[in-house]
């Protein structure tokens, strides 16, 4: 199964310690332009630069992955990124406060691991990708021969036996340690005793991994490796390329967290929503809340079950929970999906309301020109009221055990599925080919 391995990782030099809050950034697929600028703003030697630079009149000579380069190079000359001596898995901790108020810890590790295919049942998705961050990570790899984040993977730890090796490691203090600027606690900690990394070896060799975050980064991985087999002559399974850095963490790991991503409709032309409302009630038990006395994610609270999987507000002032009447309607509408995926909550919406009442079908829903998602529902609802938004769906998250069943059963789920929480920081650890 899952081949991992220790590697040399490049990390900011020591005189950087106090700065990384300042030096790391979210995953380039989560930043804004305007949070992309602020980034650079915030420290000149800021992963930004490498990892999803900004465009400046670029062109074939001159742009952001060359740059990318040669930041790289001009950064390890100068010694502001120095590579570690001696290889190592890193166990990648972070503390952090839910908007419930529990506080959780989430501890994962991170190494190479082998590239395979998808069919060997190895490695598995959950999510489509789309071309376009294909093509934009596999220039940034062509011309850096570098992964500078780690995709995010889970795997089954029902014996505890990675989670105990890890627990003796974050005992002793932490080489890195600091809050960023979303007030999470991240530690780093680096594996270099031989035994240790091979128990950890010997403890995932029979481990299936799921991507939870990081499909596109992966299946880029696996072009360039093969472009590079090419290229080479070299398929022997060995080389640098055939690895990629990967971030893993226990599926029973406490603070392991998928929010809910809900859905934003706008720009639906001549939509009536009385009657949208009359369309859905024919599949679904529609009931009435009151949010006039509290907030809307209490309501939720209040009338969640599995019964009731997501509501509809619309208006600025009506708020609806909606129950499925029959799973009859769910098994007409996706005929060739297996059961996982059709209990999904994501699925029934789509499938019955937003791609067949509101005809946003599948194409259109990763343009995000008439859906766009948050996992914010005051958010949402503020997009509602303030008329930037002609209705929101609140969902409920959904489950490790369901992205694991809908992985397994080799399908994917609907975009924009799953809110792995809080995302991996970019710059704690880089893997140079």
């Amino acid at each position: 199964m899952a081949q991992i391995k220790a590697f040399n990782g490049i990390r900011y030099s020591e005189q950087y310690k106090e700065d990384m809050a300042k030096l790391t950034a979210p995953p380039y697929d989560v930043i804004s332009e305007q949070q992309q600028k602020a980034l650079y703003d915030i420290h000149p030697y800021n992963v930004i630069r490498l990892e999803y630079g900004l465009t400046q009149g670029d062109d074939e000579a001159d742009n952001r992955y060359t740059r990318a380069a040669a930041y790289l190079e001009q950064w390890l000359r100068d010694g502001v990124l120095v590579q570690d001596k001696s290889p190592a898995i890193y166990v990648y901790q972070q503390s952090f406060a839910l908007d419930d108020g529990r506080r959780l810890t989430r501890t994962g590790f991170i190494s190479l691991v082998k590239l395979e295919e998808f069919s060997k049942g190895v490695v598995l998705p959950h999510e489509y990708t789309l071309s376009k961050p294909k093509t934009d990570r596999l220039n940034l790899m062509r011309a850096c021969k570098a992964n500078f984040s780690q995709i995010f993977s889970l795997y089954e730890d029902s014996d505890a036996k990675v989670s105990r090796i890890l627990e003796d490691i974050i005992r002793q203090p932490a080489d890195m340690d600091f809050v960023d600027g979303e007030g999470i606690s991240n530690k780093l900690w680096s594996i270099c005793d031989q035994d240790a990394i091979k128990a950890i070896q010997h403890a995932m060799s029979d481990k299936q991994l799921f991507i939870a975050d990081g499909h596109h980064r992966y299946e880029t991985a696996l072009n360039f490796r093969d472009e590079m087999r090419m290229i080479t002559g070299k398929s022997d399974g060995e080389q640098p390329f055939d690895y990629v850095m990967m971030m893993m963490v226990a599926m029973e790991d406490p603070g392991l967290v998928i929010l809910p991503t809900h859905r934003i409709i706008k720009n639906i032309k001549d939509l009536d929503k009385d009657t949208l409302l009359n369309d859905i009630s024919s599949e679904f038990d529609v009931q009435a809340l009151n949010v006039c006395s509290c907030e809307v994610s209490t309501v939720i609270e209040q009338h969640e079950t599995d019964e009731m999987p997501f509501f509809v507000y619309y208006d600025g002032r009506r708020f609806y929970a909606l129950q499925l009447k029959s799973w009859a309607d769910v098994d007409k509408a996706l005929p060739d999906k297996p059961r996982a995926y059709k209990q999904l909550d994501v699925s029934v919406l789509h499938s019955l309301i937003i791609d067949r009442l509101l005809k946003i079908d599948e194409y259109s829903a990763a343009q995000q020109t008439y859906i766009t998602y948050t996992r914010d529902i005051s958010e949402a609802v503020e997009a509602v009221k303030d008329g930037d938004a002609q209705l929101a769906f609140i969902l409920r998250p959904t489950k490790i055990e369901q992205v694991k069943a809908v992985a397994l059963a080799g399908e994917k789920m609907p975009q924009k599925s799953t809110y792995f929480y809080p995302k991996l920081l970019t710059g704690l650890v880089i893997y140079k080919f």
